[in-house]
């Protein structure tokens, strides 16, 4: 029974919402979550006294989204807190706190479309007052060339992935970063996290009158069903009447590290017959994820690891052993990247990248709280991550054809009179096109979920992993 209010009230909320500069603004003064909540609902609010119809169907449909994003969350957390926390005493009092960036994040399709067509619709509707001496003709212009579309496009594929990874065990710890994957251009996989918990032989020198098969038997015989674990301690260890223990002449190294664990077989005579080095198996699906990583990001860098020396030459730059991961993510972050980081071990540099992707490790009680996802065990969340790049891109880039397209439309209709059937259709490609983004969101998320498992490769054979494992 209220009658209508004027349109221009809805003015400031729809810059409030739209413009990163505005919004900025607000979350520095409160904060984000008490930002997010003045803007829904003085946008609920503003929008029932002006009678948008369209707006309010559009802003029920997001906040759908992302309460099934929360529950997803919570019920991610409920189910993987006793394994990742366990009895609560290894945790640290707080999470490594977060770098700051060394320049400001490059902007994305979603942003260039924003700053472009608030410019322009800016620029018209201060025009309009002196053309028609009209303030309220003006004012629907400016809200008939709003780039809803294209946030608000991202904002349903973020949603809709963060609830597909969370059901698929994938912990956010901020789930913020999500919005952020249309602006990943680099990747950066620390290739410890690609390596699996078993022990592999790499290579096999003799040095007595044992033959180089019959010493990679044995070695192999020793190694055999050990993990990585066991061979981290002094040794020696034995199997049979073969033994392997580290020499004197070498310092001490594990296989998990960059570097490899060099030590001497000895008979049952005690006589040394070869000297081995051994690293880790890579796991089955380091292939997958280094192949995701190129095809969704324009560059690749992996860290140096004698044990990835067969997928080094897929990346774009090796880091030398010794490298500072921290310090890279920050050069990367200067050279203009958007930065994703896959590590299981290094908290501060999780911290410094724009999107940190902590890999926990089978059997492992660390976990990088600082990062912004917990996957794993394993690569496969890591590696879903990854393919998701391409999809984020493609969603942001049709969302911001489909808003600038939407804002074109409305205003020319906003130009043709100020009739009030003429007002009211002016906002109704905005919406319309906003609609269609959301749903192209969507249906883009449920791709990303119906995508199949890549097939495990055995890092010792190159084949794919079959029933009966070589």
């Amino acid at each position: 029974m209220v009658p209508a209010l004027s349109p221009a009230l809805r003015i400031p909320t729809v810059m409030a919402e739209i413009q990163p500069r505005v919004r900025d603004l607000l979350e520095s003064r409160l904060g984000r979550a008490q930002a997010d909540t003045l803007i829904g609902v003085s946008n609920a609010v503003v929008h029932a006294l002006t009678r948008g119809e369209a707006p309010l169907a559009l802003d029920a449909l997001q906040r759908m989204l992302q309460l099934a994003e929360i529950r997803g969350r919570q019920t991610v957390w409920q189910s993987r807190e006793p394994e990742l926390v366990t009895d609560g005493a290894g945790l640290p009092e707080r999470s490594h706190p977060s770098t700051p960036r060394p320049t400001p994040l490059p902007h994305g399709p979603v942003e260039t479309c924003i700053d472009r067509t608030s410019l322009a619709s800016l620029s018209g509707a201060g025009g309009l007052p002196a053309w028609t001496r009209d303030p309220e003709q003006a004012a629907k212009a400016l809200l008939a060339t709003v780039p809803k579309a294209a946030a608000i496009g991202r904002e349903a594929f973020a949603a809709r992935l963060g609830d597909v990874l969370a059901r698929d065990g994938v912990l956010p710890m901020d789930g913020t970063a999500l919005r952020l994957l249309d602006r990943v251009s680099a990747v950066l996989i620390d290739s410890r996290a690609l390596c699996a918990g078993r022990p592999r032989l790499m290579s096999v020198t003799t040095v007595g009158d044992l033959g180089e098969a019959e010493a990679w038997s044995a070695a192999q015989s020793v190694l055999d069903r050990r993990t990585l674990r066991e061979l981290s301690d002094e040794g020696p260890w034995t199997r049979g009447a073969w033994r392997l223990e580290r020499p004197h002449d070498i310092p001490a190294a594990i296989p998990a590290s960059p570097l490899t664990l060099t030590a001497d077989l000895h008979g049952e005579d005690g006589r040394r017959q070869a000297r081995i080095r051994i690293g880790c198996e890579l796991d089955p699906l380091a292939d997958a994820v280094v192949a995701a990583a190129r095809t969704g990001a324009r560059r690749l860098v992996l860290t140096g690891h004698a044990s990835t020396d067969e997928i080094a030459p897929w990346a774009d730059e090796l880091l030398p052993l010794g490298t500072s991961l921290p310090d890279t993510v920050r050069r990367l972050q200067i050279e203009g990247h958007g930065v994703l980081l896959i590590s299981g071990e290094d908290d501060e540099a999780l911290g410094a990248a724009d999107l940190g992707v902590a890999v926990t490790a089978r059997g492992e009680s660390r976990v990088c709280w600082s990062a912004d996802l917990i996957c794993g065990p394993g690569l496969l969340h890591a590696w879903r991550v990854l393919r998701a790049l391409e999809d984020a891109r493609s969603v942001s880039s049709r969302s911001a054809r489909l808003s600038m397209a939407g804002s074109a439309l409305g205003a020319l209709i906003a130009a043709a009179g100020t009739r009030p059937a003429v007002a009211g259709l002016a906002t109704s490609p905005v919406y319309s096109a906003a609609f269609l983004a959301v749903l192209g969101g969507i249906s883009a998320a449920r791709r990303v979920e119906r995508r199949p498992r890549p097939r495990p490769v055995s890092a010792a054979t190159g084949m794919p992993w079959g029933r009966g494992r070589p």
